[in-house]
C-alpha cells in the first residue's frame, strides 16, 4: 500500500474517530436534552476533527503541519470566489422559494413562522417591535446571518473544509477528476454525520433513520459539487468555508420558510436538492473552462 493511501486512512481514522467519539459521549446526549450552549461548543469542536485529520496525515507524509495545510488549500487564493461562496446559500434560499411557489407550496416569512412556533421567540418579538415590518425584520435576519456566517461560521466551517475540500479533494481530485471526487467526498461527508442523524434526528427530526440519512447523502453530494467547484476556482479552502459557514447560519431560516416534512422542503429535502443542483450546474456552465482539467495542487 502506498504512503498516500495510508495517509488517507490516517485522515479517515482521525476525522471519523474523533467526531464519533464526541457524538456518542457528549453531542447526542446534549442534542436530546436541548442543551443549546453545549451543542454549539461540541458542534464546533466536532467540525475540527477533519482539520486534525489533515494535521495527522500531513505529519505522516513528513510534510510538517504548516506546509501540509498550505499545500492542501489553507491560503488566500482568488478572493473574488469568497464573495461567490457567501452568495451561494442565499441563492439556495431564493431558488427554493421560487421552486416552492412553482410546485404549489406556500413559503412564509420565517420571522413570522419563528414567532408563531416559539422558536427564538423573545429575539423575534423584540425585532418585530423595533422595525414593525416583517419584511424589514427578514432583511435584518438575513444580513445578520451573513455577518455571522462570514465570521464565526466561516471559522468553524474551515475545520471541515480543510479536511473535505482541502486534503480529501487534494488527494482524490487529480486521480478521479473534480466531479467524481466531489461525489465520493459528498458520500464520505454524509456518513461522517450519520450518528447525529440516526441517533438524534439531526436535520431530520421526522426521519432519524435510513430515509433521513439517504436524503442527507444526496444533499451532501450536491453541496459537495458546489464546494469543490469553489475550491477549484478559488485555489483555496476559503471560498467553500465561507459558503459552508453562511449555509449553517441561514439554514434554520430557510427551513422555517416552508411548511411540511423536512424531507420534501429546503434546505435538506427535495426542494433544497433541486435548488443545489441548479446552482451546481450554473457554476459549472459559467466556469467550465477554468474547472475542466483542473489539477489541484498536492503536497510534495
Amino acid at each position: 500500500m502506498s504512503k498516500r493511501l495510508l495517509a488517507l486512512a490516517v485522515f479517515i481514522a482521525v476525522s471519523f474517530g474523533l467526531a464519533y467519539l464526541i457524538d456518542f459521549l457528549a453531542l447526542v446526549p446534549a442534542l436530546e436534552r436541548h442543551y443549546r450552549f453545549a451543542v454549539l461548543v461540541l458542534g464546533i469542536a466536532r467540525m475540527y476533527a477533519p482539520f486534525l485529520g489533515v494535521v495527522a496525515a500531513a505529519r505522516f507524509l513528513g510534510l510538517g503541519v504548516a506546509r501540509g495545510l498550505a499545500s492542501y488549500g489553507l491560503r488566500i487564493g482568488v478572493l473574488r470566489y469568497v464573495a461567490l461562496g457567501i452568495l451561494v446559500p442565499y441563492a439556495l434560499y431564493a431558488i427554493s422559494v421560487a421552486l416552492g411557489y412553482g410546485v404549489g407550496m406556500e413559503p412564509v416569512n420565517p420571522v413570522l413562522a419563528a414567532k408563531s412556533s416559539g422558536t427564538s421567540l423573545s429575539e423575534v418579538r423584540s425585532l418585530l417591535e423595533l422595525v414593525k415590518s416583517p419584511l424589514a425584520a427578514l432583511a435584518i435576519v438575513l444580513i445578520s446571518s451573513a455577518l455571522n456566517g462570514s465570521t464565526v461560521g466561516a471559522i468553524a466551517a474551515l475545520g471541515e473544509e480543510m479536511g473535505w475540500r482541502g486534503f480529501l479533494l487534494g488527494e482524490l481530485g487529480p486521480r478521479l477528476g473534480l466531479y467524481p471526487a466531489a461525489i465520493v467526498i459528498g458520500i464520505v461527508w454524509s456518513l461522517w454525520h450519520a450518528p447525529l442523524i440516526l441517533l438524534a434526528g439531526y436535520n431530520y427530526p421526522h426521519h432519524p433513520d435510513l430515509v433521513g440519512l439517504s436524503m442527507f447523502t444526496a444533499i451532501c453530494v450536491a453541496l459537495s459539487i458546489i464546494l469543490c467547484q469553489l475550491r477549484a476556482l478559488g485555489k483555496s479552502v476559503l471560498p467553500p468555508s465561507f459558503a459552508h459557514g453562511n449555509l449553517n447560519a441561514v439554514s434554520g431560516w430557510i427551513l422555517l420558510t416552508f411548511r411540511g416534512d423536512e424531507i420534501l422542503t429546503s434546505p435538506v429535502g427535495l426542494l433544497g436538492l433541486a435548488s443545489l443542483t441548479i446552482i451546481a450546474i450554473a457554476i459549472g456552465a459559467a466556469a467550465r473552462r477554468r474547472i475542466s482539467g483542473e489539477r489541484l495542487r498536492l503536497a510534495e
